[in-house]
């Protein structure tokens, strides 16, 4: 049996998992690999790409002949292509098989309870997990000749989905990628957009939640144990039959259900830089320019942190930011998203019982409420904190395997210790 599963919105903590939801969720796993092996791909192909065009733009400085590396960047494009199309027709194949499998947990799920004693069981948070950190930044420019907002607003929920998925899931990063795509359709007439910058920070977090003490209520998870298993009935009014139940049933071969009883997080900051067309000349070049800088810059810091035993990013990332953001001296509008993460004036407070926080401003006056001084501050402060925190979205779940024989145990120790007592010494004795 697994030990973990990934998370699923249809699930709760401390929720029941049959074996027939497991078989859904296994289902959804194995729809998902071929996704998320076209999107691995195309993000390194798309990776190979960016540092070669740096390469190339690096060498032109110094007047070397570029010509290999224009060829070299002529053939990368078409497997980027063909990646690109790859990874869009493994997501056309997987999701109506997810949604089904997805259906089918809904349905089985609504009739269950959970076995676990609230009043006896509580939540404790270790560090059992493991930190890490991954930041993408992009300048998506728009083009009023082969683009409508419709398009532009695609573009942008595909990058913020593929950025945050390895954290979100794919459902979810489906959402929240819609999430920012209704928002830039839904203003676009408000103002006249050259472009966007869009940077994504993801997070999987150390500290985990888990049930401990956990305490199940026998009675509860025989009542459970009857739905899943009908033909495998425990009956409490038959103490010979709970007597068998306890002693020579063995939960190994047999019927079983698992309860979630852990869960570990993650969560993520994203944030878009909407750049306001101007009487001057396009910015795309610089900003396209500035957008390579922040994401070599971020990896920089995060190896060079890795070596000190630190995960993230540090204080000089921050300065280099706003540096960079000051330079470009651009009129714009900004949004934020945290996910996982409350995002307060004064910076990302405590964990959020819903999984995505929109915050922005999309009028013409963006200094109103959170302009990119602001944004940068709530992002500095998102990756000071992001180490400490506690919760945050669910990534995977611990499970308990709940058997036949375990119960029936219980349920004995519940109503008849002493005669438990007796009942296991024979059992092992025998």
């Amino acid at each position: 049996m697994p030990s973990t599963i990934a998370y699923d919105p249809s699930l709760s903590f401390a929720s029941v998992i049959s074996n027939t939801i497991l078989d859904s969720l296994v289902a959804i796993a194995n729809a998902q690999q071929p996704v998320e092996a076209a999107r691995d791909k195309h993000n390194s192909l798309v990776a190979h790409k960016r540092s070669l065009e740096m390469t190339k733009t690096e060498l032109k400085n110094l007047g070397v002949e570029t010509g290999s590396i224009e060829r070299e960047l002529e053939q990368l494009n078409k497997l980027v292509l063909t990646s690109a199309a790859e990874y869009e027709k493994a997501k056309i194949i997987a999701e109506p098989q997810i949604a089904r499998s997805r259906e089918s947990i809904r349905t089985m799920q609504r009739q269950m309870g959970s076995p676990v004693d609230q009043r006896r069981t509580g939540i404790k948070t270790l560090p059992i997990s493991a930190d890490s950190m991954n930041m993408k930044v992009k300048y998506l420019p728009f083009d009023s000749v082969q683009q409508n907002s419709t398009s532009y607003a695609s573009n942008i929920a595909s990058f913020v989905s593929e950025s945050i998925g390895t954290i979100t899931g794919l459902s979810n990063a489906t959402k929240l990628g819609a999430t920012f795509s209704a928002q830039v359709a839904q203003k676009w007439d408000m103002q006249s957009i050259e472009g966007t910058l869009i940077f994504s920070m993801s997070c999987t977090h150390k500290n985990a939640s888990l049930l401990a003490p956990l305490v199940l209520n026998p009675d509860k998870g025989i009542k459970i144990w009857n739905q899943i298993f009908p033909a495998n009935r425990l009956d409490p009014t038959y103490l010979e039959d709970m007597k068998n139940a306890a002693t020579e049933y063995s939960d190994e071969k047999h019927d079983k259900y698992y309860v979630a009883t852990g869960t570990t997080f993650g969560s993520g900051f994203i944030g878009m830089v909407h750049v306001v067309k101007t009487p001057n000349s396009s910015r795309a070049d610089a900003l396209t320019s500035a957008a390579d800088q922040l994401d070599a810059l971020a990896n920089a810091s995060m190896s060079f942190n890795v070596l000190k035993g630190v995960t993230g990013l540090d204080e000089k990332f921050g300065i280099d930011m706003k540096r960079l953001f000051a330079e470009q001296n651009i009129e714009s509008h900004v949004t934020a998203v945290t996910i996982g993460a409350t995002a307060a004036a004064n910076g990302v407070a405590d964990m959020s019982s819903h999984p995505f926080e929109v915050k922005g401003d999309f009028g013409p006056f963006a200094s109103n409420t959170m302009g990119v001084e602001g944004l940068m501050r709530e992002l500095n402060d998102y990756l000071q904190r992001v180490s400490q925190i506690t919760g945050g979205m669910p990534l995977t779940y611990y499970l308990k395997e709940v058997g036949k024989q375990s119960l029936a145990q219980w349920w004995w120790a519940k109503y008849y210790p002493g005669k438990y007592h007796e009942l296991a010494s024979a059992h092992d004795c025998g």
